[in-house]
């Protein structure tokens, strides 16, 4: 079942967006539903509806007479505003839902950040036929969420490693002796567990941002303002291009850059920017002029890998938190022989507590490790 985001102004269609919300329970589970009955204020509901907002499969922005009056949407502190935004920010699908005899907004009418809302088709919510439309909006809302989770992977070769390698990573930690687990290695399995749920959600926004590049190249094609190609020059003279959403002509917003090094390694990257630098979900190849390979699918911060994702060495695999490109704090490495390690990383190198497994899920070595090197229980 999708997870449904019910986006309303309070004093412009409370009383519709409760009685969709109650019409939809009849579909779903309650908890399948995020519906804001008003009562919460301060900085913590904001958090929290912007976290539900992008965590939702879809959200029905529900839109009355005055659901942009006195230009409301313009202000940044608009919780209706944020809500869509944080949608948008996440791949998340949303449609607009016209009640009664309100129209589409025309262009101009809504704030140029929001005219993305209206690229769905919207559908209506009427008095007389309100049972029926708002089954037709749940019959909706299950098409999109079924449309997105079957979009192809940002590659299907990283789809295809990663969920093999954390399969493999279950079952071995299914036939693993715990008791031989010494209690000063300070990762236990639900740690490990999360770090593996983190890397599938990793996977899906920077999926999710690929999607939005792909849609910011579509609109450069059509010539909208906001988008466009580039020429882009890098120190060592190479020249690549850059294909997206544009600032002027600062990359920002989704877009993909490709360019070829003077080494002759061929550098792809699609995903999120911000001033002008890789910032936010997306996934970068770089094919050597000697044939490998390197893949890194994740969080960027400031043009450099920093945060939660997965990286690729030829057919070694990182994964785990990244700063400033290397690996650190806790995570899991994966060599091409079935070997991994499973703990504490500092620049790239063992360091702390950690355990090393064989292929077949026996234990090697657990304890402190130093730069790298086991340092001993």
């Amino acid at each position: 079942m999708p997870k449904i985001f019910i986006s309303y102004r309070h004093d412009d269609a409370r009383h519709a967006a409760g009685r969709l919300a109650l019409e939809l329970c009849r579909h779903c589970r309650r908890s399948d539903i995020y519906f804001d009955m008003g009562g919460q204020r301060g900085v913590e509901f904001v958090k929290l509806y912007k976290t539900k907002a992008a965590e939702a499969d879809v959200v029905l922005a529900v839109i009355g007479s005055s659901w942009n009056g006195d230009g409301r949407l313009d202000s940044e502190d608009s919780h209706v505003r944020q809500e869509l935004l944080a949608a948008r920010a996440h791949g998340v699908s949303v449609i607009p839902v016209l009640l009664d005899a309100t129209s589409q907004p025309k262009k101009g009418e809504v704030p140029e950040a929001l005219e993305f809302v209206f690229d769905i088709a919207c559908e209506p919510l009427r008095h007389q036929s309100f049972e029926d439309d708002a089954g037709r909006l749940f019959r909706t809302a299950i098409e999109l969420a079924e449309a997105k989770t079957s979009l192809p992977a940002l590659s299907s070769f990283l789809q295809e490693m990663m969920y093999r390698q954390l399969n493999d990573l279950t079952k071995k930690r299914d036939r693993r002796d715990l008791s031989r687990l010494l209690p000063r290695v300070k990762l236990t399995t639900e740690l490990a567990e999360q770090a593996e749920r983190s890397a599938l959600e990793s996977q899906y926004r920077a999926r999710a941002a690929a999607d939005l590049a792909d849609a910011a190249v579509r609109r450069s094609m059509q010539r909208e303002v906001g988008a466009g190609t580039v020429e882009v020059k890098f120190k060592d003279d190479t020249v690549g291009q850059y294909t997206g959403d544009l600032d002027g002509r600062i990359k920002g917003g989704f877009g993909h850059l490709k360019y070829t090094r003077s080494s002759g390694d061929e550098i792809v990257y699609r995903g999120q920017w911000r001033g002008d630098l890789k910032s936010g979900f997306g996934e970068q190849v770089t094919t050597g002029a000697d044939g490998s390979v390197h893949r890194y699918e994740g969080e960027w911060l400031d043009g450099k890998i920093s945060g939660f994702g997965a990286q690729w060495i030829d057919k070694d695999c990182r994964i785990g938190e990244f700063r400033d490109g290397e690996q650190v704090g806790a995570g899991v490495y994966i060599w091409d022989d079935g070997k991994w390690f499973e703990g504490e990383w500092r620049e790239n190198r063992r360091h702390g507590f950690g355990a090393l497994w064989s292929k077949d899920g026996s234990l090697l070595k657990d304890g402190r490790w130093e730069n790298g090197d086991h340092a001993g229980p």
